[in-house]
Order: structure tokens, then C-alpha cells, then sequence
């Protein structure tokens, strides 16, 4: 909406900024003052005297080109501080003694809109815009529902889809109860109520069969584990044995190279008084050599039988380590197969509900899913710490980004 301009340049700018407001409907005002410039402006430029306005657009680097003026920096100024600005470098330019510039918005920066939505890309700005109206312009979220094409031949395949999911959430949710039971001892598997309200449709499936399933599974790994340990308590119980019978012989046989070595010395003194042959002596060297022989291929098989029994049982603590690293590893990745499978039917609900006419905001409105927003703006300051609902108004250069997330289960350790 144009102003003459003897009208304006009759009113003090103070008052002029009202009237603009009022002029363009009050268009991209901020809670938090006038609105600002921001890239992606296209502005009409006008002079006392100067005939038609000219038109430019706000850079990507925030500024403006105007004819023997040049760029002139106008991102984050109001229209305002703009004008001033104007005004003053055209009057340093030595274009007009008395500038009086005529600066209007003819289109706000447009909208990007991103994410967990049907058409994501650029919208133009509205007055007054907010995340609901960015969403409804760019289709809404990518799990509003179906095309009227495919209504007749999801309408089954879709109920088809919400059965599975039901069993296939419960079967997790009975294998995260099998891996709590393992992690806290128990013999039986039993669903916490947390477990049980994260299934959707827990009547249509036949938990106790599940239940019993899961914990025929847990008894055998349970009997599977116990004779591993079984049998390396009897490795290591009869090679606890041999270590004893092996502390008996060596003890004899430390006897008997004591008393050939005592043999030995006595020939070697009999052998000094001429009184004993060279073969006695060759003989009892032999003897003392073979019992100390003996003695130390003793001692190596103790060592052996020792090193055994050591790494038996490492052995056997590493079984019992790896087993339950196994199961928390096991746990958390059911968990978040869980979370999937949750969301999952989230988006088949919602789309059953639209082939079926029924409402898609209720069924959001669920614990089931969640739509997040996120506001990327050129504005340092723009709704620094502010939570964003459907509702939050949206300025011209923002980015929305929107994001559909499984909402957070109660059993979930977060």
C-alpha cells in the first residue's frame, strides 16, 4: 500500500512507523519490536522528486545496491533506521541536499520449510504466519495420511500392518522381559506393567503363550550356561588333583635325587682312595643325572597343570562377563527396536484412521508419536529459549524444521 508523499513527509518518522504498521496490516512484527530486515527482502525505494520507486532486493549478504550510492548494509535495520541511513549516505553522496527516502517492504523473505514433511521447500510469507499455517501450506507432516489413489488398496493392508506390528511389539516387549529376568536372576518371565502398556492391543495377542516361549528360552540358556560351568569345575577340579598328585611325586622324587646325589659323593670319595671302579662311578653319575631329570620334567608338568587351572578359570569368569555384556547389549537393542516398532504403528493408526475417516489430530495427540520444531533464523536473538508449538509466528527468513519422533516410553531408562 503506497503513501503519497507530501503526506509523509509531513509526519515524524516515530509516527511514520505506526502508520506503515497499519499500512501492511501490521505484517512481520516480532513480539519483540518492528520488524527488521533480512535477506531475501525485495523493497521499494522511493525519492522526493526522484519519479517511479525503485525496486532491489536485500542481498545474501544483508545489503542493498542503489545508483552512485552503492551497497549499503540494511539486514537487522528497522524501515526506520533504514530510511535514516538512506538518507544519510545519499546526502554525502552529494545526490540530494535534502533527501527524503520512501523505503517499503513489496515481499517479505519467503519461508523454508524442512524436515518430516509431505513438500518441504520454500513458501511465501504471510502476515501473521505460524508453524500450523507453514504446515498446512506445505501439506503437513509426512504421516498425515494417504492419498484418495490408494484408499481402496491400503484399506486392508493397512489393518493387514496394524496386526503385525501389535504381535511384533509384543514379542519385543516379552524378549526385553526375558533380558531383565537373565540380568536379575529370576527363572521366569514375567512382563512389568510398563512392558504391558506399551503394547497397543494387548487382548488380541496371546501373551501367555509368548511368556511361556520366552521363558523356555531363558531355562535352556540357563541349562546351556550351567554346563558349560559344570564341566570346567571338573577341569579344573581334577586338574586340582593332578596339581596334588604332582606335589606328592615331585616330593618323592626330590627324596630320591637326594639320595643319589648322596650316592654319588660317596663313590667320588671311595674313587679318590682307589677304592671304588670307574664303571661304579660312571653308573651312580648316570643315576644322579636321570633322578634330577625326572625331577624337573616333574616340575615343568606342575607348571603346565598350574597354567591350566589359571586359565580354566578365567575361562569361566569370562563366560559368566560375556553373558551378561550380552544380555544389556541385547536389552538395549530391544528397547530401541521397540521404540521403532512403536512408531511404526503410530503411522499405520494414523493412516487407518484417515482411510476410515477418522480423526488424525486425537490420534497424534496420543503418547504415540511427536512433532518437534525447530526455528532457524537470521535474527540472533529470535525466540532465544522459547518453546515453539503450532502456534509460534514465524518471521520472514525463517527455516522451519520439523521432526516426527516416537514419543518417550515409560520404560524407557531416559
Amino acid at each position: 500500500m503506497a503513501m503519497p508523499e507530501l503526506f509523509r513527509a509531513c509526519l515524524p518518522r516515530s509516527v511514520m512507523a505506526a502508520v506503515l504498521a497499519i499500512a501492511t496490516g501490521g505484517a512481520a512484527q516480532a513480539d519483540t519490536g518492528p520488524y527488521r530486515l533480512v535477506p531475501g527482502d525485495r523493497l521499494s525505494i522511493g525519492l522526493v522528486g526522484q519519479g517511479q520507486p525503485t525496486e532491489t532486493h536485500v542481498d545474501i549478504d544483508g545489503n542493498i545496491r542503489l545508483l552512485d550510492v552503492g551497497e549499503v548494509a540494511v539486514a537487522g535495520l528497522t524501515l526506520n533506521d533504514a530510511e535514516a541511513k538512506l538518507e544519510e549516505l545519499i546526502a554525502a553522496a552529494g545526490i540530494y541536499v535534502d533527501p527524503n527516502a520512501t523505503l517499503t517492504v513489496q515481499d517479505y523473505a519467503p519461508v523454508v520449510v524442512a524436515g518430516d514433511i509431505r513438500a518441504p521447500g520454500r513458501i511465501d510469507y504471510l502476515p501473521g504466519m505460524t508453524i500450523a499455517t507453514a504446515l498446512s501450506i506445505a501439506g503437513g507432516t509426512a504421516v498425515s495420511g494417504v492419498d484418495r489413489f490408494e484408499i481402496e488398496r491400503a484399506r486392508v493392508q493397512v489393518a493387514g500392518q496394524l496386526r503385525d506390528l501389535n504381535l511384533s511389539i509384543a514379542s519385543i516387549a516379552v524378549r526385553i522381559a526375558r533380558f531383565e529376568a537373565v540380568l536379575d536372576g529370576d527363572t521366569e518371565v514375567a512382563l512389568s506393567s510398563e512392558l504391558e502398556a506399551a503394547i497397543p492391543g494387548l487382548g488380541a495377542v496371546d501373551l501367555p503363550r509368548l511368556l511361556r516361549e520366552q521363558t523356555a528360552i531363558l531355562d535352556a540358556e540357563r541349562r546351556k550356561t550351567a554346563e558349560i560351568l559344570a564341566l570346567w569345575d571338573a577341569e579344573i577340579s581334577s586338574a586340582t588333583r593332578q596339581l596334588e598328585l604332582f606335589e606328592d611325586r615331585i616330593a618323592l622324587q626330590q627324596e630320591i635325587s637326594r639320595q643319589a646325589g648322596e650316592e654319588l659323593e660317596n663313590i667320588r670319595g671311595l674313587d679318590e682312595q682307589g677304592l671304588a671302579t670307574g664303571q661304579r662311578l660312571f653308573t651312580a653319575s648316570q643315576r644322579d643325572a636321570d633322578e634330577r631329570a625326572r625331577l624337573l620334567e616333574l616340575e615343568a608338568a606342575q607348571i603346565g597343570v598350574s597354567r591350566f587351572i589359571a586359565e580354566a578359570e578365567r575361562r569361566r569368569v569370562t563366560l559368566l562377563i560375556e553373558a551378561e555384556a550380552d544380555a544389556r547389549i541385547s536389552l538395549a537393542d530391544a528397547r530401541l527396536e521397540l521404540r521403532q516398532a512403536v512408531l511404526d504403528y503410530a503411522i499405520a493408526l494414523e493412516q487407518n484412521a484417515l482411510l476410515s475417516g477418522g480423526n488424525v489430530t486425537a490420534l497424534l495427540a496420543e503418547t504415540l508419536v511427536e512433532i518437534r520444531y525447530t526455528i532457524v533464523s537470521p535474527r540472533p536473538e529470535r525466540l532465544a529459549g522459547a518453546e515453539l508449538t503450532a502456534q509460534t509466528r514465524l518471521l520472514p527468513g525463517d527455516t522451519l524444521i520439523v521432526q516426527v519422533v516416537p514419543a518417550p516410553l515409560p520404560l524407557d531408562d531416559s
